[in-house]
């Protein structure tokens, strides 16, 4: 499921929303841009990426916080960014800027504990905003159960409609089709 837009108009501006998104922007160039060599890259990620076997050592605890704003990647950045574009304006005009900031990073902290408590020996390192963007769609769930969103089902479609245009080699979407099922 793909959020696609939403129906709730904010009464003010998700400046916390906008900054969040360009501070994940920024760091995943930084990350993939100008960290040119493997090396370098690594080390980045051994920083600032939350380890739970360093945590559970009496290290990392960098990473605790900075984990929510490194990305695996391109899609992996875009899909946390599209889905915080979404969910986190609604979230933060019903919050506030201030109180809505502290719950998205109460909610990355709160991912990062979660995934050390189940697994304090894992040397797979915790990288992404998924948590905090988690609660913020937790949290929008609970205090705003009217809002309404648009999705797209891509899974859904794929299986109901398996001879349909919009499906063809691999499952790729076919332009003119496919902008027409977003809305359905």
């Amino acid at each position: 499921m793909l959020p696609i837009r939403d129906h709730n108009p904010s009464e003010r501006t998700p400046f916390v929303t906008y900054a969040l998104i360009a501070i994940n922007v920024v760091v995943f160039v930084w990350q993939y841009g100008v960290l040119h060599d493997v090396s370098s890259s690594n080390l980045f990620l051994y920083d600032y990426a939350f380890w739970p076997i360093l945590f559970n050592g009496g290290e990392g605890y960098t990473g605790f916080f900075t984990h929510m704003f490194l990305h695996g990647g391109i899609m992996h950045l875009a899909g946390n960014m599209l889905f915080l574009w979404i969910f986190g304006d609604n979230m933060e005009d019903e919050m506030g800027h201030v109180p809505f900031l502290l719950f998205y990073i109460l909610s990355g902290l709160a991912a990062a504990y979660i995934q050390y408590m189940f697994e304090p020996l894992s040397r797979i390192p915790m990288v992404g905003a998924s948590g905090a963007i988690a609660g913020v769609m937790g949290g929008l769930s609970v205090n705003v159960p009217q809002s309404a969103h648009r999705h797209f089902h891509l899974f859904h479609h794929l299986l109901s409609h398996p001879s349909d245009p919009i499906v063809h080699r691999a499952g790729c979407v076919d332009g003119v089709a496919g902008v027409q099922r977003l809305g359905q």
